[in-house]
């Protein structure tokens, strides 16, 4: 079997706007997490919201929350996701409620411009420890006073034990996950193999680690951000209610700068 190692702008595009459709129930907890998202910022038609949301992926979120009235900037590493992102804007008559950029999340080009800034999907934890604290400062940065950062979060200790092997179908081919949750660094460890509809099989060396942090060890590093205030809710709930972390399978962390 023809082996190709591919880089993550190509995987991106793959399994963000390719596979991530196929997800079953992916639809539903999409418009649940935007409903919490719009009652945690506040958000109506008639106010002038500024989101920024990094790590934007393909956009979903962006524009939903667009269509609820925010003016949105998306910023993401993969090109290939902004320009998807860019003439989904197009199609979907949101181009000026909603624009996007190819960017770091640990240096966005941002300053006290925002009203509050979106980092969804279970992105955070994705960098290196240095990579994540930089990610969380720069949200401060481009907040204005008193802006909001919201955190879409697996419950972190379901996700401790969710070590596993799955395989998925899309575009003709299968998709296939090895997981392991590594208990001395708290880090989530994925390969992704892809073997498509010409029998090609497609892998990615470097692979996902996803840092799982506590709750105390979150608020620590939002604390050490210039964050003040953190609550935790069920993001699937709303009206929002302070989280029970045993029973909740995602949370929305709220924290106020």
């Amino acid at each position: 079997m023809k082996t190709i190692e591919r880089p993550w702008d190509w995987w991106a595009y793959r399994l963000r706007v390719r596979h991530r459709p196929t997800v079953p129930g992916i639809q539903a907890q999409d418009i649940k997490l935007i409903a919490a998202l719009a009652e945690a910022m506040d958000l109506h038609p008639d106010t002038d919201t500024r989101v920024l949301d990094m790590a934007c992926g393909s956009a979903v979120h962006a524009l939903l929350l667009a269509r609820r009235g925010a003016h949105v900037v998306g910023l993401d590493i993969a090109p290939s996701l902004m320009a998807y992102a860019t003439e989904q804007a197009r199609l979907q008559g949101l181009s000026d409620q909603a624009r996007f950029i190819v960017g770091d999340m640990r240096r966005p080009p941002f300053q006290a411009a925002f009203d509050a800034v979106t980092i969804l999907g279970t992105t955070f934890g994705l960098l290196d420890e240095a990579g994540n604290r930089a990610a969380l400062a720069g949200a401060a940065r481009a907040l204005k006073p008193g802006g909001r950062l919201l955190l879409d979060l697996e419950n972190p200790w379901l996700m401790m034990w969710q070590s596993r092997r799955t395989w998925s179908e899309f575009d003709g081919g299968v998709f296939l996950i090895e997981s392991v949750f590594d208990f001395d660094t708290s880090t989530y460890h994925g390969q992704f193999r892809y073997i498509d509809a010409e029998g090609v099989m497609n892998t990615w060396p470097e692979g996902e680690a996803l840092r799982i942090y506590t709750m105390p060890e979150l608020r620590e590093r939002l604390t050490d951000a210039g964050f003040s205030q953190v609550t935790t809710y069920d993001s699937s709930e709303v009206p929002l209610q302070p989280c029970d972390a045993g029973y909740a399978n995602r949370l929305l962390v709220v924290a106020t700068l």
